[in-house]
């Protein structure tokens, strides 16, 4: 890592990495910079050192995604900028070369213009999904919710993976969602996200992926390793991840849904950064 100085008495935090992989290929602590620093990372290797020395000043090789209309990102962009070239910017405690947010503003907009409020439509989605899931597939409401959203230009499939959206607002949420019996366990949130984390491994390891990276987005993959005791679902996650790494199918990604889960979950959803690593689509 390496500080720059500030102009307003405080130094901000420029984190280098040697190497910067897609999210299932990263430690924790990667991911944690990323998100929070504009979806930008900054690597120094020996082709930004040799850039260095002929043009006489610090260079290094950035990567970040960049938003898709209706929704989803980029796979990981890359190009050698100088250090010179970066917004700096000390109250947020980022520095980055491509701001990710500010297009994602205007992709909502445009979003709204066609078709309605994407925060509206996405908060309408996961109320109706928290409050009443055993009883939405058939509901005036719900079906006008799909229709509103194909209007606004989010793809939405004949059949909803409802698996992969109860992980997904389970990791979000923090509780289980979605699961009778998790749920009928009150005060035991904590110990049912575990018991789910089990569950998505064992019976759905499609999405276990995109699960953890939701985990890891909303800030629950260190709480599951806290309080995992036994250090099984601990040993799960990183034998699912080598194997993963080895070409093995059995956690290869169900993309069918990605369309819809990168426009209600932008905050974890990058389209090719996973699904290139192995994607299988039903």
């Amino acid at each position: 890592m390496a500080t720059a100085p500030s102009r307003c008495g405080r130094p901000l935090l420029v984190w280098i990495f040697a190497e910067f992989d897609g999210f299932a290929h990263r430690p924790l602590t990667q991911n944690d910079v990323f998100y929070n620093n504009n979806r930008n990372a900054f690597l120094m290797t020996e082709e930004t050192v040799a850039a260095s020395l002929a043009a006489g000043r610090l260079q290094l090789e950035c990567r970040w995604e960049e938003p898709l209309y209706p929704a989803g990102t980029t796979p990981l962009q890359r190009r050698i900028v100088p250090f010179q070239d970066l917004t700096l910017d000390w109250e947020k405690q980022q520095a980055y070369y491509f701001d990710f947010y500010g297009p994602q503003e205007r992709i909502r907009a445009e979003l709204a213009r066609r078709g309605g409020d994407p925060d509206k439509l996405s908060e309408q989605f996961r109320r109706l999904w928290r409050d009443g899931y055993f009883d939405i597939k058939d509901t005036p409401e719900f079906r006008q919710l799909l229709a509103n959203l194909r209007r606004a230009g989010v793809w939405v499939p004949p059949r909803l993976d409802y698996h992969l959206l109860n992980a997904l607002y389970t990791a979000r949420m923090g509780t289980p969602v979605g699961y009778k019996s998790a749920n009928s366990l009150r005060g035991r949130e904590r110990e049912n996200l575990l018991l789910i984390a089990h569950h998505v491994h064992d019976k759905h390891p499609t999405h276990f992926l995109t699960f953890c990276k939701a985990l890891a987005v909303y800030g629950k993959l260190e709480q599951l390793r806290a309080e995992d005791k036994s250090g099984k679902w601990g040993a799960k996650y990183e034998a699912a991840k080598q194997k993963f790494r080895e070409g093995d199918t059995a956690f290869q990604r169900d993309i069918s849904h990605d369309p819809l889960v990168a426009f209600l979950f932008p905050e974890i959803f990058a389209s090719t950064e996973i699904s290139s690593n192995g994607a299988k689509s039903k």
